[in-house]
């Protein structure tokens, strides 16, 4: 097994994966022990429905439209033999700013449906050319060993960037302010302190919305991350869809809002599984 390396941001990660990551990064939240434990909300979960399928438009520095992401929910449904919800996230960069940071990066999040802690994790990055591909199982301390794939070492409840993202949709921020947590990200493990901010009414692509928003600071070892800020807004609607990602970041700020409505969608079949076989005939574990 692997424990999560814990490196200075900057340093374990290239500009282009920075850039990269800032939107996912800006989006995580994880792990209820802090100062205060989110609650669920009772509508939220029930809300985020399989097929839902939001589309972003990223800005980055003065690059209106530098890349296109997108958020999926793919399924619930039996993989590797249990319960999980299935959740992806798209990002592709995009005429001009793509000749400085050529991305088309797919992360796949396959996560237990009491709260969306990660049960599995893949990334698969084309950067410059070059592919990578990773999967993750995210496993507590003193779990038994296994052969069947890489595992990660994490504290019980790690999420990662793409299921902590409905697991903050899932938080009800009527009833707290703020919430101490930590992600691994695939990487490297930190601890973010996320606050909420009075409500907003935001105007976006996709259209006029009242938004929570939430700020979010990353910290390594107890001390802040310099430069590094985050935000995000999220409608005050029963699934507290995603509306805005920020991120000031060294390289730049980065936005991305949404820009598709928000009926739910079905997904087009896209293919074979990143790790097939993803669905397990095996009896579906609690």
């Amino acid at each position: 097994m692997n424990a999560p390396r814990v490196r200075p941001l900057r340093s374990s990660i290239s500009s282009a994966n920075y850039f990269m990551g800032s939107l996912i990064i800006a989006c995580v939240l994880s792990f209820a022990n802090g100062r205060a434990r989110p609650r669920p909300s009772p509508s939220g979960i029930a809300a985020v429905k399989i097929g839902e399928r939001l589309f972003y438009r990223v800005d980055w520095r003065n690059y209106s439209g530098a890349a296109e992401a997108e958020l999926d929910v793919v399924d619930r449904a039996n993989f590797y033999g249990a319960n999980l919800w299935h959740l992806r996230a798209v990002l592709h960069t995009l005429e001009p700013a793509r000749a400085l940071y050529p991305l088309d990066d797919h992360f796949d999040s396959y996560d237990s449906p009491g709260g969306f802690a990660t049960f599995r994790f893949h990334e698969r990055l084309r950067e410059f050319g070059k592919l990578q591909e990773s999967n993750l199982d995210f496993v507590s301390p003193g779990s038994p060993s296994s052969n069947d794939s890489p595992r990660v070492i994490v504290p019980p409840g790690t999420r990662d960037p793409v299921s902590a993202i409905y697991f903050l949709r899932r938080t009800d921020w009527q009833q707290i302010t703020e919430a101490r947590i930590p992600v691994y990200d695939g990487e490297d493990l930190y601890d973010m302190l996320a606050d909420r901010e009075a409500s907003e009414e935001i105007r976006v692509a996709a259209g006029d919305f009242s938004a929570i928003p939430i700020t979010i600071r990353l910290f390594e070892n107890g001390r802040e991350v310099p430069d590094a800020r985050f935000k995000i807004w999220l409608a005050r609607d029963a699934a507290q869809t995603p509306i805005i990602f920020r991120a000031q970041l060294p390289v730049g700020s980065v936005r991305a809002q949404l820009t598709s409505p928000l009926e739910a969608r079905k997904i087009p079949e896209r293919g074979a599984p990143f790790n097939p076989p993803a669905r397990s005939s095996r009896p579906a574990g609690n």
